[in-house]
Formats: structure tokens, sequence, C-alpha cells
């Protein structure tokens, strides 16, 4: 695809959403041993080809390195806004329907409850409803991580929001370690297992 999409690290993907007309880049550029990051960003319409002088040699390298994020948005913020409302609009109506879904417990390969009435085991059904809790938990933090990484991105390299986001890093892998043995004991629980 060309810069900045490709580089000499490991770009594992890069997918364009043409519905919300947003795309997604992952990648392990500037990243530690094993760590990937996945930007979001606004396509062109038009492919843009940098010619390369003495004179803009290390701004393209920036941009290439994607050193800075804030940098690749001046003069664009309506652009940014228009997305991002793009984004929230698909987000609600995300939420909206998993709201109407409310409960999808797998109990097994054949059996999906859709609601904490068709446990049979009682403790089975104080887990599924634990677990739907911290599930929700596991949403706002998701949500919180989304909002500190966006002032990383705006530009904001503070110590105290870098420590920030490293732990909410840290418990939001606690959550999703402590959602999958729940979902593993509710099962047991409602199986006699």
């Amino acid at each position: 695809m060309g810069f900045p999409f490709n580089s000499p690290a490991n770009d594992f993907f890069c997918i364009i959403d043409e519905t919300l007309g947003i795309g997604y880049l992952a990648t392990d550029r500037n990243q530690p041993q094993g760590k990937v990051c996945i930007y979001r960003f606004i396509p062109n319409d038009i492919r843009e080809n940098f010619q390369v002088t003495e004179d803009n040699l290390e701004a393209v390298r920036r941009a290439a390195r994607i050193a800075s994020v804030a940098e690749s948005q001046k003069g664009h913020s309506a652009q940014i806004d228009a997305a991002l409302a793009r984004i929230q609009k698909a987000s609600a109506t995300d939420a909206a329907g998993y709201a109407r879904a409310r409960v999808r417990l797998v109990i097994n390969d054949d059996t999906i409850y859709t609601s904490l009435n068709q446990f049979k085991s009682p403790a089975a059904r104080r887990i599924a409803s634990d677990l739907i809790q911290t599930e929700a938990q596991m949403r706002n933090q998701q949500e919180l991580q989304d909002n500190l990484r966006k002032q990383w991105g705006a530009g904001n390299h503070s110590p105290q929001l870098k420590e920030s986001i490293l732990e909410m890093d840290k418990r939001l892998a606690d959550t999703a370690r402590l959602i999958k043995n729940m979902a593993k004991n509710m099962r047991k629980a409602e199986l006699g297992l």
C-alpha cells in the first residue's frame, strides 16, 4: 500500500471500513517487544505521494514512523470530528443492539441462554449474574482506556497519562481473565461438572 502503511516493521493489517469511512492499521512499529498498536485513521479519497527532498526528509521520516499522531491531524479537525461522530453513532447502535440482546451466555456447543431464568442451577445463575455485571464493568474500563489513548494521541505524553494507560491495560487483562474463569465456573455449575 505504500507509505505510511508499509514499513520495515511488522505491519499486520490495514482495513478500511467504507461504511464509516474509517481505517485501522495494526503494526508493531515503535512498540515494545511483543506489543502491537492499532491506529485508527481517516483514509484520503486520493492517494498522496510524497516527494522526499532534503527540506522535508525529517518530516517524511517522522510521518513514516508515526512519531506523532497530533502532527498528522493538523488542519483536519473538521474531518476528525465528523469521523468521531460516525464512530460514536455506530458504537451507540451496537450498544443498543447489545442491550436488546441483554444476555448471551454460552453453556456448551448446543446451548446458549439469553435469560438468567433459563438456569437450572442456582449457583450457576449467581455466577452468571456476576459475570454479566463484570462484563459491563469491563466495557466501562474499555471506554475509559479509549479516552486515555485519545489524550495520548492528541499529544499529551505526560508520565501520569502513560502510567494511567499502563495501569488500565493491566486492569483490562485482569478483568478478561476473571471473565474467562467466571464463564468456565458458570458452565461447570450448570452442567454439574
